[in-house]
């Protein structure tokens, strides 16, 4: 007779396989299976990836060595990040929060052989007054074994409603790692007013704009830090029950330099919370070291799992 996997017994597998990877000295880590329905969900669409990834990565044997171990890492500490939530969550209908992993995965061999990867986590998670946004993405490319592209982003803004629904004050800091645009790091701190000018259940468009200070850490020039003025807006338009366009735009704004990010992305539903998103990102800064280009762009297209 077959064996079920259960939210429960899922939870249990998952801990048993996983958890002593994030043990500290000899310290255990106790996950509460009973309540851990998001851990369970996020561990069936990693086995149901590893099935679908597995004939790939016969192929590409040399990966495991060439890819970062940041990446080896990433779906794991997420996993374990959402363990961490209220466990009364999973038993409620409306949770106060929304998140959703994407990865993507591209393999040639022959003349070239090239691996790139790129991941993704979103979370919104809603408290009274508090909305609070975080972001975590990755990308690494290498070609015949040799690394052309890896950076990571984490970030996080945080909204206060005011008494006007519509109008809000916000925090907001990231941290960016790109080891091939001549910085060792970039990251920000700001705050100031935001205000949406549409809001209903298909479209939401929002601007924000406040001051900040950057820290900025070259490689040849060392470290240095300055003022910034932020811009920024977001828009999000479901065109369908199964498509929905999503777009960001920032601009800090300093003496030194001047960094703009813009993303653009549709989302299409595949089957229950499984869909593909198709982006495209540009990244400018100013100024920049010499040698180094001034503009990156990255076209993807991933597996997005939403809960």
């Amino acid at each position: 007779m077959a064996t079920v996997a259960t939210p429960n017994r899922a939870g249990k597998v998952f801990a048993r396989r996983f958890i002593p990877v994030f043990s500290a000295s000899q310290s255990l880590c106790v996950i509460d299976c009973h309540a851990g329905s998001v851990l369970c969900h996020v561990y069936m669409i990693f086995q149901v990836l590893k099935a679908k990834m597995r004939p790939i990565l016969r192929k590409h044997r040399e990966m495991e060595k060439l890819m970062p171990i940041k990446f080896k890492m990433t779906l794991g500490t997420i996993t374990l990040f959402l363990s961490l939530l209220n466990p009364a969550f999973a038993q409620d209908d409306e949770t106060p929060y929304d998140a959703s992993i994407s990865l993507g995965y591209v393999g040639t061999t022959g003349n070239t052989e090239i691996t790139t990867l790129n991941t993704q986590f979103l979370l919104t998670y809603r408290e009274a007054d508090w909305t609070h946004n975080f972001e975590f993405s990755g990308l690494s490319s290498r070609e015949n074994g040799i690394g052309k592209a890896e950076r990571y982003f984490i970030g996080d803004k945080s909204d206060y409603a005011l008494m006007n629904e519509n109008q809000y004050l916000y925090v907001q800091a990231s941290y960016t790692d790109d080891r091939f645009s001549g910085f060792d790091y970039q990251a920000i701190a700001s705050l100031g007013y935001g205000q949406y000018f549409i809001r209903n259940d298909s479209l939401t468009l929002e601007g924000f704009t406040g001051v900040g200070y950057r820290q900025n850490d070259a490689k040849l020039g060392g470290a240095d830090g300055e003022a910034v003025f932020t811009l920024g807006e977001s828009f999000d338009w479901e065109i369908s029950p199964t498509s929905s366009v999503t777009q960001r735009f920032t601009a800090d704004i300093g003496d030194k330099r001047t960094v703009t990010r813009f993303e653009i992305g549709l989302v299409s539903n595949i089957i229950d919370r499984i869909a593909t998103k198709i982006a495209f990102e540009v990244r400018n800064t100013s100024d920049v070291p010499p040698g180094i280009k001034k503009t990156d762009t990255q076209t993807s297209i991933s597996l997005v799992y939403t809960f």
